[in-house]
C-alpha cells in the first residue's frame, strides 16, 4: 500500500547522504506507472526479498534492493523475451544472487538471462535509490539511459518537488 511521505522523508531525499527506504521507492514507482499502465513490475520494492512478486507477462520496470544498503532498477523494456537489463549506478561488473533471484521470481520460468547496461555512476555511496528512480524515470518517458547524464546537483531536489507535485517528470539531464 501506498503510504503519505511527510516532511522528514522530504528531508531524508534532499540531505546529501540520506538514502532513501522503500516508502520513498514505492512512492515514485506509483508515480511512474500512471504515466505508462503498459509496462508491468512497478511493486512494491519489500516483495522482492521475500520473493514475492507477482510474475509479469510483458514488459516491465522495477526498483529492487539488493539486500546490501542498496537499490538497482531492472527492466525487460525493449528487450528480447526473457532478458533483463540491470542499471546500477554504483557497480558494473557485479550481478548479486539476490538481485538474480529477485528477477527470477519476477519473470518465473520465462527468465534467460541478466545483463548490465551502462549507465552513469554515482560519486557517493547513498544517491542509488535517487538514480534508480531516475533511469525507471527516463525509460517511462522512452528515453534511452545510456544517453542520459543526470544532473546530481539537481537530482535531490528534483524527486521531492516530483512527490510532492504527485507527478513524475524526467529528471534534470546534460
Amino acid at each position: 500500500s501506498l503510504r503519505n511521505l511527510d516532511e522528514q522523508d522530504y528531508q531524508l531525499i534532499l540531505s546529501p547522504h540520506g538514502w532513501l527506504d522503500g516508502a520513498i521507492i514505492n512512492s515514485a514507482q506509483v508515480l511512474l506507472q500512471k504515466i505508462n499502465p503498459l509496462i508491468e513490475g512497478f511493486q512494491h520494492p519489500t516483495l522482492g526479498p521475500v520473493r514475492n512478486f507477482s510474475v509479469v507477462s510483458g514488459e516491465f520496470v522495477q526498483i529492487l534492493h539488493t539486500g546490501h544498503d542498496h537499490w538497482v532498477y531492472v527492466s525487460s523494456v525493449g528487450c528480447p523475451p526473457g532478458t533483463v537489463k540491470l542499471f546500477d549506478s554504483l557497480y558494473h561488473d557485479i550481478i548479486s544472487q539476490e538481485v538474480e533471484d529477485q528477477v527470477k521470481d519476477l519473470l518465473a520460468d520465462s527468465f534467460q538471462k541478466l545483463e548490465f547496461a551502462p549507465c552513469q555512476q554515482q560519486r557517493n555511496g547513498s544517491d542509488c535509490g535517487v538514480f534508480a528512480i531516475a533511469f525507471a524515470t527516463s525509460i517511462v518517458f522512452g528515453s534511452a539511459q545510456q544517453n542520459m547524464t543526470f544532473d546530481i546537483a539537481e537530482m535531490r531536489s528534483h524527486l521531492v518537488a516530483c512527490l510532492k507535485a504527485g507527478v513524475m517528470i524526467q529528471f534534470p539531464s546534460f
